[in-house]
């Protein structure tokens, strides 16, 4: 299967600058895969869909406001973004030259010096925990490139007041580890629908996945089977797994907000002894043909052209596809191309779908 057939054509003027307000009058496609029926409303109103015998499960990653400014000695002008911890200090990638030895100057922190260069990355001399607290005081969010790009091609601020505020989830918690961008499925649940959902009686649980820089980079091999999925760290309580488990036995079914909360499901339903409790890295990639083993339902927004998250949303689109080579049907295709000639709006701060 080739990575072309995941392409497809959007108006940049379609691509969401800023979230819905409120967050659940988004607008929702929901789609049947079963009667292959399609409805058009509003977030607020997927409770028609879900029952309490349901189990909705969200990230509770938190997003660090991971974007900074600095500049080399010389006076050069470098702009970076904090990817993770290292074992020697931080791992940053970066827009500007600096070479091994070069010392960084940081408003309100101290100089730093690369202690390595790689590609468009460097590793900071600089304890993590230290540099954490310097971006939750003084970083940036961390929105998509796309985002910045068409606010300035629409004259709009490319940074924003609230923009910390909106690419935060609800669920987010602190943690020794963080995201670099947000569950964006999740951003779409406001107070409100949290309400309704606890007058339903219907009922939530969280996973844990640290999002990392590598998600919504455009896949750069032609063939879909060589890609090399990024690790990045998830974690599944036990209290998680026993509701997923009892959901399953009594009939309900398994709602995963987000691609990310689908890959870590399904990374842990593939462990012969599920590692409940603590951290650890998968690198699961999920493209056709793939067989679900815990996601029932999947709640996703519209996905850029070419990314694994694209190829995971048509893996969920086409369950007879697994064990039937010539049976993928290009459903994400009409799907997508349906949303785009509705106008929905696209991406991180964008509408969303409902997949039964």
């Amino acid at each position: 299967m080739q990575v072309s057939d995941f392409n497809y054509e959007y108006p940049e003027a379609l691509v969401a600058t800023e979230s819905a307000q409120p967050p659940s009058s988004a607008r929702l496609l929901v789609y049947d895969r079963k009667q292959e029926r399609r409805e058009h409303t509003r977030f607020s109103e997927i409770l028609s869909w879900l029952s309490p015998r349901d189990l909705i499960v969200v990230n509770n990653t938190c997003v660090l406001p991971a974007r900074f400014k600095a500049k080399k000695n010389s006076g050069a002008q470098w702009e970076g973004l904090f990817l993770e911890p290292t074992e020697g200090g931080v791992r940053v990638w970066i827009q500007g030259k600096a070479r091994e030895g070069d010392w960084i100057e940081f408003p309100h922190l101290r100089c730093l010096q690369v202690l390595q260069r790689r590609e468009r990355e460097a590793f900071l001399d600089c304890p993590a925990e230290e540099f954490i607290n310097y971006l939750k005081n003084y970083g940036e969010a961390a929105l998509p490139p796309y985002i910045r790009k068409s606010r300035k091609i629409r004259g709009e601020d490319e940074e924003q007041e609230k923009d910390e505020e909106n690419y935060q989830t609800l669920f987010a918690r602190e943690a020794e580890r963080y995201s670099v961008a947000a569950p964006t499925a999740s951003l779409h649940f406001d107070r409100d629908l949290l309400a309704a959902l606890a007058q339903k009686s219907i009922p939530l649980a969280s996973v844990t996945l640290h999002v990392g820089e590598g998600t919504f980079a455009p896949m750069e091999i032609s063939e879909v089977e060589k890609h090399q999925m990024h690790s990045e760290w998830i974690e599944v309580s036990g209290e998680t797994w026993a509701k997923i488990k009892r959901t399953k036995k009594e009939g309900g079914r398994v709602v995963a907000v987000g691609t990310t909360v689908v890959r870590t499901l399904e990374s842990l339903a593939r462990q012969e002894a599920p590692r409940l409790g603590r951290l650890f890295q998968t690198d699961l990639f999920i493209h056709p043909p793939y067989s679900f083993r815990i996601v029932d339902a999947l709640v996703t927004n519209f996905h850029l052209p070419k990314t694994s998250l694209l190829l995971l949303i048509a893996s969920f689109l086409e369950p007879e596809f697994q064990g039937h080579p010539g049976a993928f049907q290009h459903r994400w295709k009409n799907l997508y191309q349906e949303g785009i000639e509705k106008n929905y709006r696209l991406f991180s701060f964008g509408d969303a779908m409902l997949i039964l």
